[in-house]
């Protein structure tokens, strides 16, 4: 007999919810990432996953992947990146639209650590003065933006490293350096024009030596408000080829903001350089830059006698800009330091000393501690949760140096997300109210359905193997998926969320009387809370259904998605015109109903998130 199949697509969407990338807490940690010194390079093992390595990601709020420049005319200059791009190459190093691979990767691989990443723009000023003239900025700021959304970026960092002057480092004419400095101010305000949701930032000198008299007060609130970060070069501003000592680094800062008194808003913005290299004596009349990873790991001890940043002169700017309102620190350049996890390196140095928030992503029955490291000088904090949330016995093994919260969950059987939150009273700015700490409480919720098995009543054929699959849901802390099979044996797949089962033969099926044979499938989901309740699909065995190679199979791409799908067939060969298409979401609403032949393209946009 025939058996009439309804074919239901259903497609998990996944929607990403950032806060803006531009709200920043104090006690930021920026790393720039100059990609083509360590991409493939075999004296840099740790870089094997790639650059930066998961051990720096994990000690960082923000990347800097450096660099792409510029040519006069507002055409991007790409020859610094790794040659690694998707579809056709760019040729003479002028960027044509192609997307490249280790931007790719290190976008991704940040982003699943809640990592922010920037892309340069800079690192010279041949071209600025050109790309940035009226005539060419519409063009200039067209392709930044254009870069940013293939690449997937967060933000736009300009390092024109100093405006009004020449590519030597002598100063220009005074109005050819005023003229400068407002067409740098022009492309700042234009890119948050251009990229509202996005940080803006730009390197720029540290004192206010560097600056002609013109430039005043009201050119330096112009940048201010521009910008989401200023990152103030504090270091090479000494008798060159010393470093800047600590000491000088930071009156460098202070001299900076002399200009005015800013506001705590303005203060926050303000972030202190960290160099990772040093500089060899004069050798012939010139010095030679020397990093801190060869200074460690070969013994290198030929650094002037202040070089570059040592581990407590980094961990001291870290601890100046925490306890002073400012930003926070960055540093120039990550491939310089040795191994994050080495007990030397100088972004350990930095983030051991920074504000964090420790604690768990799932909270059950017993008491779980959440805790607040390296509070500034003079604070208190406080702290807010969740009403699925209640306070449990510890409290006081906290203790003043490190404020913290013991919770439990008020109901475990009864999962869904929660939330803690720190809020920090008393310092330089007034209250600071930290994001939200997302946890899950109690069990997983039960699955909401099966692919291979949408609905009940569905025929499966004697003795054939069949695959099913259950959603994975997100924060939901899932270590297992326990599966039970009637009239089936699971050949393999228990525990995860994707098993093979072999339907029981004709005559080894568990049947009533004159009734065909029921084939049911439960799944329930297991974290360390607890079990979720069982998601059961009712079927049938019968020797006239269609065995599972044999079905109709979709292709969904991209997976996951954002903005558009395409949906065609496995096997073109098996069409079936036309196609009736239910795009679902995990909880099993209908989003989009059509029918149509395939392939067809179906938008997402406008869809909310689940």
């Amino acid at each position: 007999m025939f058996k009439k199949y309804t074919f239901e697509l259903v497609f998990v969407v996944f929607f990403v919810l950032f806060l803006p990338a531009f709200l920043l807490a104090q006690g930021a940690v920026v790393g720039y990432a100059y990609g083509n010194d360590y991409i493939g390079n075999s004296e840099f093992p740790e870089y094997a996953q790639g650059f930066p390595s998961n051990q720096q990601l994990d000690r960082l709020t923000h990347v800097i992947a450096s660099d792409i420049g510029c040519k006069d005319d507002g055409r991007l200059y790409i020859g610094k990146l790794p040659d690694m791009w998707q579809g056709t190459p760019p040729s003479d190093n002028i960027w044509n639209g192609s997307k490249n691979e280790w931007l790719e990767s290190l976008v991704n691989r940040a982003h699943a650590k809640g990592v922010k990443v920037s892309i340069c723009v800079g690192g010279d000023a041949t071209y600025f003065p050109q790309a940035t003239y009226s005539a060419n900025l519409t063009t200039f700021v067209s392709n930044i933006v254009d870069f940013v959304d293939v690449h997937d970026f967060d933000g736009v960092d300009i390092d024109w490293e100093r405006p009004g002057v020449d590519t030597i480092g002598d100063l220009l004419p005074i109005q050819q350096q005023i003229l400068e400095w407002n067409q740098c101010i022009a492309l700042l305000q234009a890119l948050r024009a251009a990229l509202p949701s996005k940080r803006i930032t730009i390197a720029l000198p540290g004192g206010t030596w560097f600056y002609p008299d013109t430039i005043n007060n009201s050119e330096q609130k112009s940048i201010l408000d521009a910008v989401h970060a200023i990152h103030l070069m504090t270091y090479d501003e000494s008798e060159w080829p010393n470093h800047s000592s600590t000491a000088h680094s930071i009156n460098a800062m202070n001299d900076w903001i002399s200009w005015q008194t800013p506001t705590c808003a303005q203060k926050k913005k303000l972030f202190l350089g960290s160099a990772f290299y040093g500089w060899h004596p004069y050798v012939g009349g010139s010095g030679q830059r020397i990093t801190y990873r060869d200074f460690i790991l070969n013994n290198d001890t030929t650094w002037n006698s202040n070089p570059g940043d040592l581990p407590p002169d980094a961990r001291s700017k870290a601890i100046y800009t925490r306890d002073n309102g400012f930003g926070g620190v960055f540093v120039w350049e990550l491939g310089y330091d040795v191994p994050a996890d080495d007990s030397q390196s100088l972004l350990k140095a930095i983030d051991d000393v920074m504000p964090s928030f420790a604690g768990p992503t799932i909270v059950c029955n017993s008491a779980t501690r959440f805790q607040y490291n390296n509070r500034p000088a003079g604070v208190t904090v406080s702290w807010n949760f969740s009403q699925n949330l209640v306070s449990a016995p510890g409290w006081a093994k906290c203790v003043y140096s490190s404020p913290c919260i013991y919770l439990r969950a008020a109901n475990v059987s009864n999962g869904g997300p929660g939330w803690v939150q720190a809020t920090i009273s008393g310092g330089p700015c007034g209250d600071v109210v930290l994001p939200k700490h997302d946890v899950w409480v109690g069990t997983p919720l039960k699955p909401t359905f099966m692919s291979g098995f949408l609905n009940d009543g569905k025929y499966f054929a004697f003795a054939s193997p069949y695959e099913f699959s259950s959603n994975s849901p997100a924060h939901q802390e899932v270590n297992y998926y326990d599966w039970y099979v009637y009239n089936g044996t699971i050949e393999s797949g228990q525990g995860t969320g994707h098993i093979t089962v072999l339907t029981a033969n004709e005559m080894g099926a568990i049947t009533l009387p004159g009734l065909p044979p029921e084939f049911n499938v439960s799944v329930r989901r297991e974290n360390t809370c607890g079990t979720s309740p069982w998601f059961e699909r009712t079927g049938f065995l019968d020797g006239d259904a269609m065995p599972q190679e044999d079905e109709l199979k979709l292709a969904i791409s991209p997976n996951p998605a954002s903005s558009n799908i395409t949906v065609s067939e496995v096997n073109p060969s098996n069409d079936k015109t036309p196609w009736y298409l239910r795009l679902m979401n995990q909880q099993g609403a209908i989003l989009v109903e059509t029918t149509s032949t395939l392939p067809n393209s179906i938008s997402l946009q406008g869809l909310l998130p689940g």
